[in-house]
């Protein structure tokens, strides 16, 4: 069967719902009672970037609000957006905006 519009739209409203928690690939696919493959093709096809990569972009925004409006420590940023390491996440917020979490702060606000 074809994937549906349905199916990609639910995977995106789950994520959309799991930017502060931990989410992975196998209880995303049972909570939709769909295939692991199902799951990535099917959202893939319909927003050009696996669910896995959407997700770390929801949680990227998110950590850039966090760091500017909160006082959270950039470890408690990481524990609060579900990553368990403090270092990986400083080193994929690194990775993906082109700053330290510690230097976006002070440079966002001033």
């Amino acid at each position: 069967a074809l994937p549906v519009a349905s199916d990609a739209a639910a995977i995106r409203a789950a994520l959309n719902g799991s930017v502060y928690d931990k989410l992975d690939l196998d209880s995303l696919s049972r909570a939709l009672h769909l295939s692991k493959s199902t799951v990535i093709r099917t959202f893939k096809a319909a927003y050009g970037q696996t669910p896995y990569e959407y997700l770390l972009s929801l949680k990227m925004e998110a950590a850039k609000l966090l760091l500017r409006d909160t006082d959270m420590t950039v470890s408690e940023t990481a524990l609060r957006l579900a990553f368990s390491d403090g270092h990986y996440f400083s080193n994929l917020f690194f990775e993906r905006t082109g700053v330290r979490p510690r230097d976006y702060r002070r440079a966002v606000r001033g």
